[in-house]
C-alpha cells in the first residue's frame, strides 16, 4: 500500500506538535493516520520522516532551537515505537541478517531507526550499529556478525568517509551487497557493484529484497 493524500494534509498538525514536543498531540495526528488505513511504511515515509526533515529545516534557518530539534528527535522516536506494530509484515527473523551504520563522522541517527524498524517489520534480522562508526569497527562488524546485507548512511555528505566504509565492508566480503543512503550516497554510487541508492524506508526494504533475490 502507498500513501493516500490524507497524509499530507496531516504534516502541519504532526510538525505543530513536534516543536512544542506534545506528545499526546504527536500521537493522536500518527494514530488518527493508521485507523483512516495508511500504510505504516507510507506514515513513516510520507508523513513522519517529511515532518523531521522541516524540524531540521526550521533548526538551520534559526526558526527553531537545538532544544526544539533535540525534544522533537525524541518525540518521534517514541512515535517510532507507536508505528511499529503496522510495520510487521513478516515473522521476527525470518529473513537474512541486515548490519546497519552510519559511517565515521555521521551524527544523525534517525534515518537508520526508519529503515532498522521497516526492515524488521519485513522479516530482516537487523542489527543497527546507528552513527559515526569507524571503517575498522565496521569491518569487524562484519566479521562478527556476518550479515547477508550492508546498510550505510551518510547524511553529512562526507564521501570519503562512505568510500572507506565500502571498502571495510568489502574487504571481509567482496560480494556482499550495499544499501546506500543520505547526502554522500548519490556521488558514491558508481563506486561498488551490488549496490542501490535509498531515500526512502520503503525504497530500502524493495532494494533489499531484489538484491538478495538472486542469494
Amino acid at each position: 500500500m502507498r500513501a493516500g493524500p490524507g497524509l499530507q494534509s496531516r504534516r502541519s498538525s504532526l510538525l505543530g506538535a513536534m516543536l512544542a514536543a506534545d506528545r499526546p498531540a504527536a500521537e493522536a495526528v500518527i494514530d488518527a493516520a493508521l485507523a483512516a488505513g495508511e500504510d505504516g511504511v507510507a506514515v513513516v515515509d510520507a508523513l513522519l520522516a517529511p515532518v523531521m526533515r522541516d524540524v531540521g529545516r526550521l533548526w538551520e534557518t534559526g526558526e527553531a532551537t537545538i532544544a526544539d530539534e533535540h525534544l522533537a528527535t525524541a518525540l518521534a522516536h517514541t512515535l517510532l515505537t507507536r508505528i511499529y506494530p503496522s510495520l510487521v509484515v513478516a515473522a521476527p527473523r525470518s529473513r537474512g541478517r541486515v548490519l546497519l551504520a552510519g559511517v565515521d563522522g555521521e551524527q544523525h541517527l534517525f534515518g537508520l531507526r526508519m529503515i532498522a524498524d521497516v526492515l524488521e517489520g519485513g522479516g530482516f534480522d537487523v542489527r543497527n550499529v546507528a552513527g559515526s562508526l569507524p571503517a575498522e569497527a565496521l569491518a569487524a562488524a562484519v566479521r562478527r556478525h556476518r550479515p547477508v546485507l550492508v546498510g550505510l548512511a551518510d547524511t553529512m555528505g562526507t564521501a570519503s568517509s562512505l568510500r572507506r566504509a565500502v571498502e571495510a565492508v568489502r574487504s571481509v566480503e567482496p560480494s556482499l551487497p550495499v544499501l546506500l543512503g543520505g547526502a554522500g550516497a548519490e556521488d558514491a554510487v558508481g563506486m561498488i557493484e551490488r549496490c542501490e541508492v535509498c531515500f526512502t524506508a520503503r525504497a530500502a526494504l524493495e532494494a533489499a529484497e531484489r538484491l538478495l533475490a538472486g542469494d
